[in-house]
């Protein structure tokens, strides 16, 4: 049973739109290999991008919020992980 949810809205406003749809396509990506598998049966995680020019949109739904707490910080860290590494890719 889940119960517990935490959304991530990630807005970008780089130097050019087509820079900003690149970068955002590339974390939705990064990330969508998790939403096709369940990490564990309590642990879900959705991706929306209807604006995907300038918008992300990750939901994550746990069964309690130590496993939301420790998807969340999961996340989190792979996208800092992806920004640096498109940053570093796109702006080098």
């Amino acid at each position: 049973m889940i119960n517990c949810k935490a959304k991530i809205n990630i807005s970008l406003d780089l130097s050019s739109p087509s820079e900003t749809k690149k970068f955002l396509e590339s974390l939705s990506h990064a990330l969508e290999p998790d939403t096709k598998i369940l990490i564990t049966p309590q642990i879900k995680l959705h991706l929306s991008n209807t604006d995907c020019i300038s918008h992300l949109t990750i939901e994550i739904s746990a069964s309690d919020m130590a496993e939301l707490r420790s998807a969340l910080n999961s996340y989190l860290r792979l996208i800092k992980t992806t920004h640096l590494c498109i940053t570093n890719l796109l702006f080098a």
